[in-house]
């Protein structure tokens, strides 16, 4: 059983037409398919985007397509080269992508092909393309316009390829590339932050992530309501890559709370207090929220999601989560008693909230209970309903029996 019919963790493993449910990644999804496609050679295309939305990953995801539609070479190979590692030795950035000729430099003691001859056939990734300095870009010309290019200290002989070129960057194209090399480029993608994706796509990351997570250790994750809640709710600067990495975290110190126990239960329990700090528990985005979480997890605070390691995501209401319970139980005190509440109906308004909380089955009875009282005390005032109320359970008490609450 999985819950809201879920089939399967979602993630832009390839472009098939699981992606289509992920609908902030249309629009790129279907631009990177025509980038592949496109004959001859496909088109150069540039990845725009925050830092952790998936750029590589969505490279790939290209790569992967164009080797199921069969328009690279047999045993092509996808090569990323990030150029911000390299950006502080302009010298040693183009001799790994060009390669270089014996003699080409001091040291250069034998001719070596560079990422340019290994990707021949297949993908280049140039990621952080806006550190590649402007000498690089360049060179880049002749090989996007003429198809060849010159490796380091090479005046005369040229080196043909064909590959397809990918560039990412976090960074403004306007002002950090040169306009020249911009018009090589025409197909420019946007990948989502993921602040731009629904509660549901990221519910779709969640779930593939605490199952990875769990096929690693190899036992079932027990992952609790507020645990789920705080990671669709908090804001994650490094997005989709921090998502992973606090996850992962979170497994970690699980984990490692488990060790020192020594406990022997099948499932690891994932509560939120071992969440890492990076992750805010706001509680105010959780309230606000709480009913479209709800309905995108298909379960209410108190129940459990179950990672297992095969896959599946089943939904656990045996043990409730009651990590946060007692926070709420003196801030609502405290509220009740800053505004003068009597006890009793404090406890009762606090004992409510507890078994709401809890999910116990005649809660929603009580609910609906509250409501009709509401609805007399418009009609006759507090006072009268409150000695009718008294007079009836003296009657209980006097006959030893109980009466049904239309009796009222």
């Amino acid at each position: 059983a999985v819950p809201n019919g879920w089939e399967e963790p979602l993630y832009v493993e390839d472009f098939n037409n699981r992606v289509a449910r992920r609908p902030s990644l249309k629009t790129a999804v279907d631009q990177g398919k025509a980038g592949m496609l496109c004959r001859p050679n496909g088109l150069n295309t540039l990845l725009v985007g925050q830092s952790g939305v998936g750029k590589t990953f969505f490279a790939e995801a290209m790569f992967r397509y164009g080797e199921k539609k069969g328009v690279l070479k047999p045993g092509a190979k996808y090569v990323v080269f990030n150029c911000a590692e390299y950006a502080s030795n302009p010298q040693l950035l183009l001799s790994n992508l060009f390669g270089y000729i014996k003699g080409a430099f001091t040291g250069a003691d034998k001719e070596k092909p560079g990422l340019v001859d290994e990707a021949d056939g297949g993908l280049l990734l140039l990621d952080e393309v806006h550190r590649l300095p402007e000498s690089g870009q360049e060179m880049l010309f002749t090989l996007i316009d003429k198809g060849y290019f010159r490796r380091m200290g090479e005046s005369a002989e040229v080196v043909r390829v064909n590959f397809r070129l990918v560039c990412a960057t976090t960074e403004d194209i306007e002002s950090n590339m040169l306009a020249t090399f911009r018009r090589r480029i025409p197909m420019v993608i946007h990948i989502p932050s993921l602040a731009e994706h629904s509660l549901v796509e990221r519910y779709a990351l969640i779930c593939r992530f605490f199952t990875v997570e769990a096929k690693n250790i190899g036992i079932p994750l027990k992952v609790s309501w507020a645990v789920l809640a705080a990671l669709l709710c908090y804001v994650a600067p490094g997005n989709v890559g921090q998502l992973c990495s606090d996850i992962q975290l979170t497994c970690a110190r699980g984990f490692l709370e488990r060790e020192l126990q020594a406990q022997s239960k099948k499932a690891m329990e994932i509560v939120d207090t071992l969440l890492p700090e990076t992750v805010k528990r706001d509680e105010e985005r959780i309230g606000d929220n709480e009913a479209e979480i709800d309905s995108v997890l298909g379960f209410r605070r108190g129940a459990w999601a179950i990672f297992e390691e095969t896959g599946n995501i089943v939904v656990s209401t045996t043990v409730v989560d009651t990590v946060g319970l007692y926070a709420k139980i003196r801030q609502l005190h405290a509220n009740y008693a800053a505004h003068n509440y009597k006890t009793v109906d404090m406890v009762e308004n606090i004992n409510q909230y507890i078994e709401e909380y809890l999910g116990l089955p005649h809660a929603l009875e009580k609910r609906e209970e509250e409501a009709g009282r509401e609805r007399l005390y418009t009609l006759v005032g507090r006072p009268v309903y409150s000695a009718a109320m008294e007079a009836l359970e003296d009657a209980q008490r006097r006959l030893g029996r109980s009466f049904s609450r239309k009796v009222i």
